[in-house]
């Protein structure tokens, strides 16, 4: 793979250090109404409807009053929210949506209506659960990753291991950006979705990193104010390609994927968790850590992203108990599998699963970028605390291991 030096990385952080936010929006002109042909005409009208209105309005008039039926309000009816009886990305509906949830809904509220986002318009907490149902149908339906796709149904010139490399090369060029995390797992989508289609057959090793930086082009396109531009990638990749030919990736992939980028991650249903469960900082942003080691790694990344975020965020509660408060011995309550459609014993094999990998991690000393970037104040150093580090006992407990 060509052109992979840190060195570079940080060159080209120096040419566009792009920062989130923007000049306000001008302000609408406001458009004066149309001047009437006659200055006395709206006077007169007024006064001839006026006096229309006195004489049917006479005892002698033969006009009837019209009296509206009187409308009885319906009696407000409460019902499992639209997560918990979404179509999950294993089983069917009918264990998603039971008896015991209704129940559960019942004694646990609605968190949306009780809080006070419901007061703030940009919040949309009205359609919140009408979003992430939608969400949760949309990572069934779009396009999702295969199961072992660079294996099956043949393999291919490109190998786990060239995709872990990539993967590990793409945090530092996110990172030395400073964009945003939807571009992150939006780049890992697009290069796993076009790999599992048919044109990812044809991908040479040379050309698996210029399917990266391509990728990470378009979802920073997609997702940030002030994306990159096409000169940064030509610059960081050490003129291994140009910008032409980043320019045809980029319309490959976009070609492949039928134009479709709204694929849901799983920062999106991280945060919906964290504000069910009114997580602390620090337990969200040990999430965050689960979440991107796991969706990093080749056995995770067909993962549905609800399920993902879902035992990244319920290992962070059970490992972190003294920074989350009381747990009740389980980090999934009964809102939590509410309003996720998860229970904790579906959850079980993805815990498991984050909970290895957090360990193979904290042993691996040659892919290392999650774990340094999370090392930093800027990721509250939670890859160094004792409980993921990989040597905590709860964390090897979790995995299985001890």
């Amino acid at each position: 793979m060509k052109g992979l030096k840190v060195a570079d990385i940080n060159k080209a952080a120096g040419l566009r250090l792009h920062r989130r936010g923007g000049e306000a929006p001008a302000k609408a002109s406001q458009q004066q109404p149309a001047a009437l042909s006659k200055p006395g005409a709206a006077a007169t009208a007024s006064k001839n409807k006026n006096k229309e209105n006195a004489a049917s309005a006479k005892p002698g008039n033969n006009s009837k009053a019209v009296r509206l039926p009187a409308v009885k309000a319906k009696p407000a009816v409460v019902d499992v929210p639209p997560a918990a009886a979404a179509v999950p990305a294993t089983g069917n509906a009918a264990d998603r949506c039971t008896e015991s949830l209704k129940k559960k809904y019942s004694e646990v509220g609605d968190v949306d209506n009780e809080s006070e986002d419901c007061r703030d318009c940009l919040l949309v907490s009205a359609y919140v659960k009408d979003i992430f149902t939608y969400l949760q149908q949309l990572e069934i339906s779009a396009a999702a990753v295969r199961p072992d796709f660079l294996q099956s149904p043949s393999r291919l010139q490109i190998t786990p291991r060239m995709r872990t490399i990539l993967c590990d090369w793409l945090v530092q060029v996110h990172q030395r950006f400073t964009l945003l995390p939807e571009s992150l797992y939006l780049t890992y989508h697009i290069i796993d979705a076009f790999m599992s289609s048919d044109a990812g057959a044809s991908v040479k090793k040379s050309e698996f990193q210029l399917i990266g930086v391509s990728a990470m082009l378009l979802a920073s396109k997609y997702e940030e104010i002030y994306p990159p531009n096409v000169a940064d990638f030509v610059y960081i990749t050490d003129q291994a390609f140009t910008a032409a030919e980043i320019r045809a990736t980029e319309q490959r992939l976009l070609k492949q994927l039928n134009f479709f980028l709204g694929y849901p991650l799983p920062i999106h249903f991280l945060r919906r968790y964290s504000k069910v469960a009114a997580a602390t900082p620090a337990v969200h942003e040990a999430a965050k850590y689960l979440a991107e080691l796991a969706r990093a790694d080749y056995s995770a990344a067909h993962l549905p992203p609800s399920g993902l975020a879902a035992g990244a965020f319920c290992l962070a509660r059970e490992l972190l108990p003294s920074r989350e408060g009381a747990c009740g011995g389980s980090g999934w309550t009964d809102a939590l599998e509410v309003f996720s459609g998860y229970s904790r014993q579906q959850l079980e094999p993805l815990v498991r699963q984050i909970a290895g990998l957090a360990v193979r991690a904290g042993d691996n000393a040659k892919y290392t970028a999650i774990r340094k970037k999370y090392s930093s104040s800027s990721g509250s150093m939670v890859s160094t605390w004792p409980e993921l580090d990989g040597t905590g006992e709860a964390l090897r407990s979790a995995a299985g291991l001890s």
